[in-house]
């Protein structure tokens, strides 16, 4: 009985003893771990959710009208976080239904959020969304599309699958285009979803900009045609064409063939294929550099058209002899070089210059002067400023760096190099009266909250490139070009063409050039009498036979330049 008692009295005492400490541990808890567990609470209630900014769309110029060519389309990302799925088999089950995907897999291996299935159509996206299920969520995904196809492609670029804009207008003005993205910290119900509360934090995203380009969507397209159907008749193995408004500097085609469909840009295995060469690609251009050689004789004074020498159809500057490609033996005016793209009057026109003139070699001043002009006054070496991505830097050798021969082979366009933006560019200077324009691919922002936007106005770089004298007398020397010389391939009904071929052999890799590659190149305007357009156009290793400039790029040219001057109504010369 006692022991009986004494077992009770003890069991009581243990029990009075645990319940204390209970207690004693509930009063610490929810008295001094308040704090602490009441962070823990939110933690586990609070969530901070991105808010993906849409990017800006690309437009490019229709007859007045500006037509997207680069745009979003909304799909949806579905993900889940399995802390907040109770029913993973319903869940699973009710998703099937809808999506014909299992997912089983992908949520038992799940530890909180995982990735569902991306590019979900919006329609699909309603329907699993009117279901409530618990720790599924549905995120806009913005896939970039482009409705024109390859249209454009080398110039636009592409956004990659991390959203990012590579090459192309797309990579040049990324930022722009992309907008800043935004957030919201929120507290969530069971299910993960925001609750409305005035205690979240919310950053809205901000969107990207839209970019409306000079690009005319139509010459565009008579740009690409015309060089496919060039490339494919003379067998070159690709074609590059750039088209501007001299009076201005507005870019209104780059063209480049072969081409991708940016839509499939990871089906492309020839990267090279990205890139847009009427930017991104110095080259020797061969004799279309003759006019700025010309120019730089005109409006020194040391010169005149009229003028003449006699050509002997080889000139030896030291121990090189450089030749023409059609001989000589005859007397010839300065107009004649130009229009019969004479390699020794070119070397003369480099000996007339500078205050050393006229002697038999080739003077220290001779090669000062037109370096001066090349670099100072036509800014052939100088970055364009376009807002595309990949323009390289150019240079030209100083007089004392390179012997005399360097020289006289960069007066007709060897051994010197350039791209096709900044030589149209530069040209287009020489022929509107000497006011050197920056190129424009863009032409206005706009944002979503503005019908129009920042408009990119005309800069000019230089007003006093050439005399207007000088530019006349060019204009007039470029026009026998086509009409008695190489550039028959250019000549339009009823319009005043003037141009300039070019062919020069490939530079090889070891040195000195191929003897079966060439470049065949084409720049030229029109009308003479008041030039409205200037093009560029470049065949790379025609197989057709003939000067490569004429047989292939002058035919692309005045193929482009018909459409275009009808297109644009420019009425036939009087």
């Amino acid at each position: 009985m006692d022991s009986s008692r004494s077992r009770i009295t003890t069991l009581g005492v243990v029990f009075l003893l645990l319940a204390g400490a209970v207690v004693v541990r509930l009063g610490y808890l929810q008295i001094l771990r308040a704090d602490h567990f009441s962070v823990l609470a939110t933690q586990s209630q609070s969530r901070k959710f991105e808010i993906p900014a849409q990017r800006g769309e690309i437009f490019m110029q229709d007859r007045g009208e500006a037509t997207a060519v680069a745009m979003n389309r909304n799909l949806k990302t579905l993900y889940a976080d399995t802390r907040y799925i109770y029913d993973q088999t319903r869940v699973v089950r009710k998703l099937k239904d809808i999506l014909g995907t299992d997912f089983t897999r992908k949520l038992s291996g799940a530890d909180g959020y995982t990735l569902l299935k991306e590019e979900v159509p919006y329609e699909t996206a309603q329907k699993i969304k009117q279901l409530g299920l618990s720790g599924i969520g549905l995120s806009d995904n913005y896939t970039r599309v482009y409705p024109e196809g390859t249209l454009g492609a080398r110039l636009l670029g592409f956004v990659n699958q991390d959203g990012e804009g590579q090459y192309g207008v797309e990579g040049g003005l990324d930022e722009a285009l992309s907008g800043t993205t935004g957030f919201l910290a929120a507290e969530t119900d069971a299910g993960g979803i925001p609750i409305p509360s005035e205690e979240n934090v919310e950053k809205q995203a901000r969107d990207g900009k839209d970019v409306v380009l000079t690009i005319d969507r139509n010459i565009q397209d008579f740009a690409e045609s015309a060089l496919k159907r060039g490339a494919q008749e003379t067998g070159a193995r690709s074609g590059h064409v750039v088209i501007m408004d001299p009076n201005s500097g507005r870019v209104l085609a780059m063209a480049n063939y072969p081409t991708y469909n940016p839509n499939t840009y990871q089906e492309v295995t020839d990267y090279q294929r990205f890139r847009n060469v009427t930017v991104s690609q110095k080259f020797e251009a061969g004799s279309v550099f003759k006019p700025f050689t010309m120019a730089a004789g005109l409006d020194s004074g040391s010169v005149t058209p009229e003028e003449s020498y006699y050509d002997r159809g080889f000139v030896q500057v030291g121990e090189h002899k450089i030749t023409n490609a059609l001989g000589g033996s005859e007397p010839r005016s300065m107009r004649e070089v130009i229009t019969n793209s004479v390699n020794t009057g070119a070397i003369y026109v480099l000996k007339q210059l500078g205050e050393q003139s006229g002697s038999a070699g080739i003077s220290k001043a001779n090669k000062q002067t037109l370096h001066n002009y090349f670099t100072d006054r036509f800014h052939l070496t100088d970055g364009t400023g376009v807002k595309l991505p990949g323009e390289p830097s150019l240079s030209m050798d100083a007089p004392g760096e390179v012997s005399n021969v360097n020289y006289a082979n960069m007066a007709f366009g060897q051994g010197i190099t350039t791209t096709m933006l900044r030589m149209t560019s530069s040209m287009s200077a020489v022929i509107n009266g000497g006011t050197l324009y920056k190129p424009q691919v863009v032409d206005f922002y706009r944002t979503p909250d503005q019908e129009a936007g920042r408009d990119v106005s005309t800069q000019v770089t230089d007003d006093s490139v050439v005399s207007e004298k000088t530019s006349q007398q060019i204009r007039a020397m470029m026009e026998t070009v086509v009409e008695r010389g190489g550039g028959f391939g250019a000549r339009i009904d009823g319009y005043r063409v003037g141009g300039k071929t070019g062919t020069a052999q490939l530079p090889h890799p070891d040195g000195g050039y191929y003897e079966d590659k060439e470049i065949g190149t084409f720049i030229g305007f029109a009308p003479v009498e008041d030039p409205q357009y200037i093009m560029m156009v470049r065949m790379d290793q025609p197989t057709t036979p003939g000067f490569a400039g004429s047989v292939a790029a002058g035919p692309v040219f005045g193929d482009i330049m018909e459409q275009l001057l009808r297109y644009k109504g420019v009425p036939p010369a009087q």
